[in-house]
């Protein structure tokens, strides 16, 4: 008879195949051995893992550390879900300062300021370097289908801006035309109303 490491019991030792010694009287004992001190990564504090089960390096749920928040970067802990969705915030006041901002429809004004300031250091135009903040906007690069995404949204300065929609543009140049054509007759009736003699 051996006596068991754990709890001290007699028990009849069985051979396994590969000659490895019994030493625990059941699978109970074997599991309640397995058990070692580990340190939590995010709170530093001691719990007990065992060895035989799943592996844990956060010694709570509230400590688990999932992606990065998109607002302050801070880590984010407990649930990874929240009400069936991916959490992206680490708090409930990111989550509320984020949204307020990006649920209006200006919201993808608000995303290429925060863009710009971050590429520049300072809310200007990025073609003209135009600082007045009365006249900016914020233009789609390749398109509003493409998204709000960093790389499509950019500050223009108004002139720059209407210069972006409006290069090339066959009705810019027909509305110069007929402008002009406009000066021209308007001139003509001038000259007419002016050389009649007044009687």
């Amino acid at each position: 008879m051996d006596l068991c490491v754990v709890c001290s019991t007699p028990f009849k030792r069985h051979y396994r195949r590969g000659g490895e010694r019994q030493i625990y009287c059941s699978k109970k004992c074997k599991y309640a051995a397995g058990y070692t001190e580990q340190s939590c990564r995010t709170c530093q504090k001691s719990f007990r893992v065992n060895y035989f089960g799943k592996q844990r390096v956060y010694c709570s749920l509230e400590c688990t550390q999932r992606h990065d928040c998109e607002l302050c970067g801070t880590a984010i802990t407990g649930r990874n879900t929240m009400n069936g969705r991916i959490r992206r915030f680490c708090s409930r006041e990111c989550a509320s300062m984020m949204n307020g901002t990006l649920s209006s429809k200006t919201k993808y004004r608000r995303l290429g300021f925060a863009y710009t300031l971050e590429r520049k250091g300072k809310l200007a135009c990025e073609r003209c370097d135009e600082d007045d903040i009365w006249v900016l906007h914020v233009h789609h690069v390749q398109g509003r289908s493409f998204g709000n995404n960093r790389d499509n949204l950019i500050t223009l300065c108004a002139n720059c801006h209407d210069r972006e929609h409006r290069t090339n543009s066959a009705d810019r140049l027909l509305d110069i035309e007929r402008a002009t054509l406009l000066v021209a007759a308007l001139r003509s009736k001038h000259q007419q109303f002016s050389c009649e003699p007044s009687g």
